[in-house]
């Protein structure tokens, strides 16, 4: 009904307007949107004002009727349900809803220069996201890149977190990340800190990522990563509401649905060579893109900016 899109029009514009006012998330909003311009992976999800305020009724219910179809949506289920009646269910709501038309994917975005963007910000800290080409969700060293991340900076005991936070104290928040998609995926490096220690901490993060790309990781290292990665997949899939979006995830991206023990089986294979490779392949393989929301910059960090690791 018309009042109902108005409303939920409102509610959107707020939680927009509530984004906003979260500099660690807005960052990489626009970290997004430097490495993929003009392509959907680099739109905003909860989208623009302009575009929610100009969002018509009709154009909401061809997009549903285009899209929410019988052949276009997975549904999955977790829990203490009843397989054969979760399929009449879903049977009964979608036989009548074929899909009116082929519906082509995007495709990959091409590969981008590295871009730096700095947007000044009347806050206390400066926010940046440094990061580069990753590889896609099906990717079979999405394994080895995943234990190598846990090791740069994916937890307290990562290189980053020790270096830059523990011994220097020069940053509140240092992590690493992979975001894995159908065709592509991104691995990227936040940090939040004061504005006069952006130039430094950048230097660190360039030193680091040139020391596992050129010397690897230990074996010491690699076990640990190995427990880490074991003991959280364990975790995820006890919870129902994991276990669901792991089915539903896997069918929709992979094509194939692997059990906890077949994913930790894939994890306990990663050799030293292999997180050697995929370091070289991600972190050293692509140019770099910088973006910093914040107060204005007292150094040039252009420098940090296109040259691979």
């Amino acid at each position: 009904a018309p009042d109902d899109v108005e409303a939920e029009r409102s509610v959107v514009l707020e939680e927009i307007a509530m984004h906003e006012d979260t500099p660690d998330d807005i960052v990489f909003d626009v970290f997004h949107e430097t490495i993929w311009p003009d392509h959907p992976l680099g739109r905003r999800v909860q989208g623009l004002p302009g575009t929610v305020e100009q969002m018509s009724r009709e154009a909401i219910a061809g997009f549903f009727h285009r899209y929410y179809t019988g052949d276009n949506i997975v549904v999955a289920a977790s829990g203490e349900v009843d397989h054969a009646q979760v399929v009449g269910l879903v049977d009964a709501a979608f036989r009548a809803r074929a899909t009116p038309r082929s519906i082509r994917a995007p495709g990959a975005p091409p590969p981008v220069a590295g871009n730096l963007v700095v947007h000044e910000r009347d806050i206390e800290q400066a926010h940046l996201v440094y990061g580069t080409q990753g590889i896609a969700r099906s990717d079979g060293r999405r394994w080895a890149l995943g234990l190598l991340n846990v090791i740069f900076g994916g937890g307290m005991s990562s290189r980053l977190f020790q270096e830059i936070r523990e011994k220097r104290g020069l940053a509140y928040a240092i992590s690493s990340g992979h975001l894995g998609y159908s065709e592509t995926g991104a691995f990227n490096i936040y940090a939040g800190c004061s504005t006069e220690n952006v130039g430094e901490v950048l230097s660190i993060i360039r030193e680091q990522l040139g020391v596992i790309t050129t010397a690897g990781i230990t074996e010491e290292e690699l076990a640990r990563a190995v427990g880490h990665v074991r003991g959280s997949l364990v975790l995820s899939m006890e919870e129902p509401g994991a276990a669901m979006s792991h089915l539903g995830k896997s069918e929709l991206c992979l094509g194939e649905i692997l059990t906890t023990e077949e994913m930790i089986a894939r994890v306990e294979a990663v050799t030293l060579d292999d997180v050697r490779r995929v370091g070289a392949d991600v972190l050293a393989g692509a140019p770099w893109s910088l973006v910093v929301l914040g107060p204005a910059l007292a150094v040039d960090v252009s420098s940090f900016v296109g040259a691979a690791a």
